[in-house]
């Protein structure tokens, strides 16, 4: 269990976010009009993500790794699944992201809006009205590292995201992953492969069997 929270962590609570990688990276000619230009490239990757497919591999500042398939459908659609044979899960349904461990037999919920996660999984017209994002480039260019935080609710936390430049994803941006620190300083990075922003998702992808024992046993949420 204590190698699958820091991505949960990530997602959910990532306090005081530092872009350790980004950092020393910054592009020397970046100025106040690119990063405008960068950060209207970021929310024109958003407003045009509808869904995603993709692997995904964590790896903790132990150095541990964990992997599995993740799906998005905005808006409010995602599904975190672990592999190989992990009894864990984390699946949003518009509302609330649930956390649940069927070794424990336990589900725990948490409102999307109150993540840093909401960027990726709320309507497009609420986005503006939500978020900011910090957009810098990092490396030779050829990627963006965008910050995104809430406007009313900063200590809710924050999420670096990695972006690649080029390609066919929407805006010419694909995701290639994030990074966060947890409240204890731990650093977790989570990769993106294989991914599909054509994948043809439906509801009931989202769905999960509910393992709470004063549930009808194997009842589909």
């Amino acid at each position: 269990m204590k190698l699958l929270l820091p991505i949960f962590a990530s997602l959910l609570f990532a306090p005081a976010l530092q872009a350790q990688s980004p950092a020393n990276g910054i592009a020397k000619n970046s100025d106040a009009v690119s990063v405008r230009v960068l950060e209207d490239q970021v929310w024109a990757h958003f407003r045009q993500l509808k869904t995603l497919s993709a692997n995904f591999s964590q790896t903790d500042d132990r150095g541990r790794i964990s992997k599995g398939k993740m799906l998005l459908m905005r808006p409010g659609y995602i599904r975190f699944d672990y592999r190989p044979q992990i009894p864990f899960l984390i699946v949003s349904n518009k509302k609330n992201m649930m956390l649940i461990d069927y070794k424990l037999r336990q589900v725990q919920r948490y409102p999307i809006k109150k993540t840093p996660l909401a960027v990726l999984l709320e309507r497009q017209d609420n986005l503006s009205k939500q978020i900011t994002i910090v957009a810098q480039e990092i490396g030779e260019g050829n990627a963006i590292a965008a910050t995104v935080t809430s406007v009313d609710k900063p200590e809710y936390g924050s999420l670096l995201l990695i972006f690649q430049r080029g390609g066919k994803g929407p805006a010419g941006l694909k995701l290639s992953g994030w990074q966060a620190k947890d409240g204890q300083g731990g650093l977790t990075t989570v990769t993106l492969s294989g991914l599909d922003y054509k994948a043809r998702l439906k509801k009931r992808d989202f769905r999960y069997k509910d393992p709470r024992p004063l549930r009808r046993p194997g009842a589909m949420r």
